[in-house]
């Protein structure tokens, strides 16, 4: 699903414009984005939680050259699923491999 599909489906479902839909879904993630930016965890319910940590330097290995490189810290965005949903999943992946 991408951000037209998902902005025309909650529009459906909420009986609101498009254009209106699409307004609203950008604020909500500007929001999250600047509270991530703050360092701020942003926890939806019955969604799960994002929240950015640090990736400590590391040094790597080229494995075409096998040259060792220093890769330097930098800043990621991470994801928990609620439980729920983790567990939806995994029974849909159970049915998928049973097919």
């Amino acid at each position: 699903m991408n951000n037209k599909e998902l902005t025309s489906a909650l529009a459906t479902a909420t009986k609101n414009r498009k254009e209106e839909t699409a307004q609203l879904l950008e604020t909500a993630i500007a929001l999250m984005t600047d509270h991530l930016v703050k360092g701020d965890i942003v926890q939806l319910a019955k969604l799960g939680s994002f929240q950015v940590y640090k990736k400590m330097e590391r040094v790597i290995i080229n494995p075409g050259t096998g040259k060792r490189m220093l890769v330097p810290p930098k800043l990621a965005l991470g994801f928990k699923p609620y439980l729920a949903i983790k567990e939806k999943i995994g029974k849909s992946e159970e049915e998928l491999s049973e097919k």
